[in-house]
């Protein structure tokens, strides 16, 4: 941008936090649950992050299991790039800006919910088929829809950022 190159490169938090594992400088304290790794499109479709979660996972638990479609394959969390949240968004965005609400509004914005609803149905029943206890990731969005999506299903997998239970599992060596 503007003709300027950086002189650094971008990476994902466990891309990083890989290198610095895998070159010793801390241990992961394990954890005895079944977990799983959904990978968001965003992170592993188009950047390209597939490998370096699961290094990590692998770390975290012995009882690591692969959803059904992973990798290249995962199915989308059915959060679309944060589309899950368009229906409240837009219908809070009317209400405070002054705009009515209409029936055919409403009706639209629930009509939404019921896609977002059963193509979430997919990843449930994938994560049901792992018997994970706890769902990582590294996407906000996806944690938002896969919290909503279990939730609705009655699927009792916890859902969490990655970085949220390494934080306090990572042992730096002195």
């Amino acid at each position: 941008m503007f003709g300027v190159k950086p002189n650094y490169e971008v990476v994902h938090i466990t891309e990083l936090l890989v290198k610095w594992y895998e070159d010793g400088e801390f241990t992961i304290n394990p954890i005895d649950k079944t977990i799983t790794w959904h990978d968001p499109c965003q992170l592993g479709k188009r950047g390209g992050v597939f490998e370096a979660p699961r290094v990590l996972m692998k770390a975290l638990s012995k009882q690591f299991k692969e959803l059904p479609n992973h990798g290249v394959n995962s199915f989308c969390c059915s959060g679309g790039g944060g589309l899950c949240m368009m229906p409240k968004t837009l219908e809070d965005l009317a209400k405070n800006s002054g705009i009515g609400v209409t029936e055919d509004d409403k009706k639209f914005l629930d009509n939404a919910k019921v896609t977002l609803i059963n193509a979430g149905k997919v990843k449930v029943d994938e994560i049901s088929k792992t018997k994970a206890e706890l769902v990582l990731t590294g996407c906000p969005t996806c944690i938002d829809t896969m919290k909503f999506q279990v939730n609705h299903y009655r699927n009792s997998s916890q859902i969490m950022h990655i970085i949220d239970i390494l934080y306090d599992r990572i042992q730096v060596k002195k």
